[in-house]
């Protein structure tokens, strides 16, 4: 098949926190900013929600959005979030061309305060090897690297 864009890079399921949880501090630490909450607390949450996530899998999506023919390779886990990921990806018009192995990757993205800190999880993002690369099927007039 043939791509205006090929992506290649990171695929993961992002959950999105947004809380204004007076129980969250901001302390200056070694000259930065740390985020403090209390040890086994439980920080209430306003809202969430659940994205595609990625640099591959992200650029993947604009590019789509922007009408281009947008294919990514990427590994991706063969569990349900992955399932979900690649349904999610499909209905944006995007084909997927690499592996399915292992867990999909994660990311829990805390947001609502001065700024947004990200807990990640690279799962089947970190064990992609060349070998896996479909090689024969990468066909595109530009390709764009992530991570």
């Amino acid at each position: 098949m043939s791509f205006d864009v090929l992506t290649i890079g990171s695929a993961s399921t992002d959950i999105f926190m947004v809380t204004h949880s007076k129980k969250i501090e901001l302390l200056r630490v070694h000259g930065h900013e740390d985020l403090a909450v209390p040890v086994g607390g439980k920080i209430l949450v306003d809202e969430t929600y659940t994205r595609v996530g990625g640099g591959g899998a992200n650029t993947a999506v604009s590019f789509a959005r922007l009408g281009f023919r947008t294919g990514y390779l990427g590994k991706v886990g063969a569990d349900e979030r992955g399932t979900q990921l690649l349904k999610e990806l499909k209905q944006e018009k995007i084909t997927f061309i690499g592996p399915r192995a292992g867990e999909t990757g994660l990311s829990c993205i805390l947001s609502g305060i001065k700024n947004r800190t990200i807990f990640s999880y690279r799962g089947a993002n970190n064990s992609f090897l060349p070998r896996e690369v479909p090689w024969k099927k990468i066909n595109a007039q530009w390709i764009y690297l992530g991570s």
